[in-house]
């Protein structure tokens, strides 16, 4: 771990500066991964566990890494998972695209392994019921489901 000493004694401004740079490293990292980190090695901890267990989720039932929309879908899980309920807003904010690109690219992963994944896969990993005229679930059915399976397993 690298240690950069800015002060030579700890006092109200060195503290107020340090507080300053924790606050801007978090906010660097929400950006960067979508995940609010609220300072708390508990919370920065739980966020990696949502994290992992949605991306294993996602992985099962075949999105692929490349799409778009995977990473849109695994942040609005996890931020579901954590308590906010979660839309696309944040999402989009943080990847500096508009709200309805966030929707469309999650919808065009969704669609994807619909259309190209064997449905045995499919019925073993997504056991939600579909909505017959289009055959393939929406966007909030698809983190609804989600996130109620991954709340129940995980016991929140």
């Amino acid at each position: 771990m690298l240690k950069v000493v800015l002060f030579e004694e700890e006092n109200d401004e060195s503290k107020e500066f340090l507080n300053n740079f924790k606050s801007t490293i978090y906010e660097m990292q929400e950006k960067m991964h979508g995940i609010k980190l609220h300072g708390n090695k508990e919370d920065e901890k739980l966020n990696k566990y949502f994290k992992c267990k949605v991306t294993n989720e996602i992985d099962n039932i075949g999105i692929s890494p490349k799409a778009i929309g995977r990473d849109y879908l695994i942040d609005v899980i996890v931020g579901r998972l954590g308590g906010k309920n979660e839309r696309f807003d944040r999402v989009a904010k943080i990847y500096g695209k508009t709200t309805s690109s966030v929707e469309r690219a999650m919808q065009n992963a969704i669609d994807k392994v619909w259309n190209t994944v064997p449905q045995e896969v499919l019925k073993k990993h997504y056991k939600a019921r579909i909505h017959s005229e289009r055959g393939v679930p929406t966007v909030m059915e698809f983190i609804c489901y989600y996130t109620n399976k991954l709340k129940l397993e995980l016991d929140l």
